[in-house]
């Protein structure tokens, strides 16, 4: 009961990440990814040996996730990480071996209904509050709740994301703080709070959480977080006669908002459209397949061993007018070759795999939802390593418990 307690308040402490990230962020240029993402390795010792095996449907992913950070660990450090980085930059810091020890919190930890239902609230206030601090954001004070102190917030992102053109401002919301958690944490955990309540019936609250939620997307300028709020919203709806409507209609009104709010915010749509929409960073995703086309890594099994060694193809993409490659899988094989590919397609299957027969059980589709939209948002965005970040996360504890409350009906 002790450690059930201890890991419960570990897992519920993640829904705070936001908040924890700002002031981790600001005082110690650290996000408080790194801060729980440590705090598993020590917590996961807790466990009882015999205990440790227990991981649901989940067991064959952990374990690959364990050798995919073993791999990455051992590419890194041979490619000078060690050097570069320190200890901490490549044991510390791997998502993949820390992602896969907060799965086995997870699967050791249980959610009784009234735990369950603060989950519920606290997914649901943190939606509202994103949505209120996304409108400060963009008609009063682009700099809310950003860490602009933070000694590695560059000058490059300050500019970019702050001070740039209307239409070039990446309003992140309450996750300034949080490298790309706008997509991988606030679209995950919008779609398990949103399917929740339709599914429950509370049909007033799943409109509202569907309007406010799509403010911070549409105060973002992110074209990743709007497929994946747009695939979550979408994919609510079974298809059928009378759902084809509302299939058609919400990207079409969905459109018409963002365009209205941005022209209440005093931005030319006209601009945003030829210099945001159909800029030449509109193109860096295409562009990656053709830098990567002209300069194959020399050794297509284990890849150039990170984005620091992809000098070629980093140097053919700033040509073309993009930063780095915004595609996961595409950047896995450049970065670790048909092995790391492999294995990070292997985690993706058995994941999946996982919620889909777990659906069979308990006929929610929010967590299948929440995690496919990471999937999908890879495939337009920089890489993010693990499924460390909150909205993830919960997708397997909603998943857990709606199993388990499903097996004692059952």
């Amino acid at each position: 009961m002790f450690i059930n307690n201890i890991y419960k308040i570990y897992l519920l402490s993640f829904l705070l990440s936001p908040l924890i990230s700002y002031f981790t962020q600001t005082l110690f240029s650290y996000n408080s990814n790194s801060l729980f993402g440590v705090t598993s390795i020590l917590l996961i010792s807790l466990l009882p040996a015999k205990v440790k095996q227990r991981a649901g449907n989940r067991t064959s992913a952990i374990i690959v996730m364990l050798i995919l950070g073993i791999y990455l660990f051992a590419w890194g450090y041979y490619n000078g990480s060690y050097e570069t980085g320190g200890i901490k930059l490549i044991l510390f810091n791997n998502r993949w071996i820390q992602s896969a020890l907060i799965l086995l919190i997870v699967y050791n930890t249980q959610f009784d209904v009234n735990a369950f239902r603060k989950v519920i609230v606290i997914g649901a206030i943190t939606i509202v509050i994103a949505g209120i601090v996304s409108l400060i954001q963009i008609f009063i004070d682009p700099t809310l709740f950003v860490p602009l102190d933070s000694a590695d917030y560059l000058e490059y992102n300050k500019t970019r994301f702050i001070y740039g053109p209307s239409y070039a401002i990446r309003r992140e919301s309450i996750y300034a703080s949080l490298w790309s958690e706008l997509d991988y944490s606030f679209i995950p955990m919008y779609i398990l709070i949103s399917t929740y309540y339709k599914i429950h019936g509370k049909h007033r609250r799943n409109v509202i959480v569907d309007v406010i939620g799509s403010i911070p997307v549409i105060a973002s300028n992110t074209r990743s977080t709007m497929i994946g709020f747009l695939f979550g919203l979408l994919s609510q709806y079974k298809i059928r006669l009378r759902n084809i409507m509302v299939i058609t209609l919400a990207p079409i009104m969905f459109v018409m908002i963002f365009f209205y709010i941005l022209s209440l915010s005093g931005i030319d749509v006209d601009s945003y459209i030829s210099e945001r929409i159909m800029s030449r960073s509109g193109m860096s995703r295409i562009n990656a397949f053709i830098a990567v086309s002209q300069h194959m890594p020399k050794n297509i099994l284990v890849g150039t061993g990170g984005v620091n060694s992809s000098i070629d193809i980093n140097w053919k993409l700033h040509k073309l007018g993009g930063s780095q490659i915004h595609n996961l899988y595409l950047a896995y094989f450049v970065y670790y070759g048909i092995v790391g590919l492999f294995l990070l397609v292997l985690v993706h299957y058995f994941l999946l795999r996982g919620f889909r027969a777990s659906l069979k059980i308990h006929n929610n589709k929010g967590p299948i939802i929440g995690f496919s939209s990471y999937i999908l948002i890879q495939l337009f965005n920089i890489p993010f390593g693990g499924i460390l970040a909150h909205g993830l996360i919960f997708c397997f504890v909603f998943d857990k418990y709606y199993v388990e409350q499903a097996n004692k009906i059952s």
